[in-house]
């Protein structure tokens, strides 16, 4: 969501719009890439901290007057109403249905559904960044509202570590590659399984797994997956967050890309192993099939047997494997609506329409 907003907005700002992003860390200080940028604080070590800084930062919207509030998150946009009340227009794009998410408890849910329930009231319209989200908001947006589907683009480094796979302790080629984070939607655990039953059988024959990335928090689930991969029956390796030039030579030299995911939206994880030629291997969940139609490997949500059958083919098969990925790449590139240029195009239109 973050790439999304930078490389959309930084677009548009030098198209000549004047775009403000509010956000709780701005490294790079007030100005970047054209952007003004202002921090808001939030209640620290709460999980309601997202609730405290969506109220600051739409009080701060309505105070500036914008012509367009844009929200990117359920979690942010139940106070929406606020910059609707001092006139500006609000444009809502769902990345996610947050609520889906296994670390919410029954008051976040409640909060999360609240919030949906005033966006898809205040929201003059509505950008999905899948077909499966365009179809939810059709069926609780109230008529008359554009829903436009804009799904995430791909940003190719300008450097890329071609030998990123010898810098971490692994063979190219010779290797799976998840890039997510360390937490329950991702199914990594049922990622840990597959790998388990394939090692019971072949030991010695199985491919070791990388994980670039980890759990922003710490939690019950992040902690146990750091415990099955010290005693995993096949080598994992979790190598945390990693440079970008890492990750994308690491997409490039991996036998193939795995996501186990149980929900998504429009993973960039799996645009950008597609436009590095990776064989994917995906849980068959919408937006996978939305991706990758017939140009990668499907199988059951949560079923570990399935996920190590299709382990097993690309590990066996590599030939097999580079034909998958060159044709998940000629995909991604037969079409320009997951290039950047194209997104931020497309949504200034929505912008303009307001």
């Amino acid at each position: 969501m973050t790439r999304h907003i930078e490389e959309v907005y930084a677009r548009l700002a030098a198209n000549g719009h004047e775009a403000t992003v509010f956000t709780r860390r701005a490294p790079e200080g007030p100005e970047y890439r054209g952007l003004h940028v202002q921090t808001v604080p939030a209640i620290p070590a709460s999980p309601w901290d997202r609730m405290s800084y969506s109220a600051l930062a739409s009080t701060r919207a309505a105070a500036a007057r914008f012509d367009v509030a844009h929200y990117h998150s359920y979690s942010n946009s139940g106070w929406c109403f606020v910059p609707r009340a001092a006139g500006a227009k609000v444009l809502m794009t769902v990345h996610r249905l947050e609520w889906q998410d296994e670390k919410w408890g029954p008051a976040g849910r409640a909060v999360l559904r609240a919030n949906a329930w005033i966006t898809h009231r205040v929201a003059s319209a509505f950008i999905a960044v899948s077909r499966e989200f365009a179809d939810y908001l059709r069926g609780v947006v109230p008529r008359g509202r554009p829903i436009v589907r804009i799904p995430n683009g791909v940003t190719m480094p300008d450097e890329i570590d071609d030998h990123a796979a010898e810098h971490v302790g692994l063979t190219p080629d010779q290797f799976l590659l998840a890039v997510s984070r360390l937490v329950p939607e991702k199914g990594l655990d049922v990622l840990l399984d597959a790998l388990d039953l394939i090692g019971a059988d072949d030991g010695a024959g199985a491919l070791p797994l990388a994980v670039a990335g980890r759990a922003r928090n710490p939690t019950q689930y992040s902690r146990d997956l750091e415990a099955r991969a010290v005693h995993a029956r096949v080598p994992v390796h979790l190598l945390g967050v990693q440079p970008t030039d890492v990750v994308h030579g690491l997409y490039r030299s991996a036998r193939a890309f795995v996501a186990p995911s149980r929900a998504e939206g429009n993973p960039l994880t799996v645009i950008e192993a597609m436009a590095h030629g990776a064989c994917v291997v995906a849980s068959d969940i919408p937006p996978h099939r939305e991706l990758l139609g017939d140009a990668g490997i499907l199988v059951p949500v949560g079923d570990a047997h399935a996920l190590a059958d299709a382990v097993r083919r690309v590990t066996a098969d590599p030939e097999a494997a580079g034909a998958i990925g060159r044709r998940a790449q000629a995909r991604l590139a037969s079409t320009v609506e997951y290039q950047w240029d194209d997104v931020a195009a497309r949504t200034a239109e929505v912008l303009a329409s307001l």
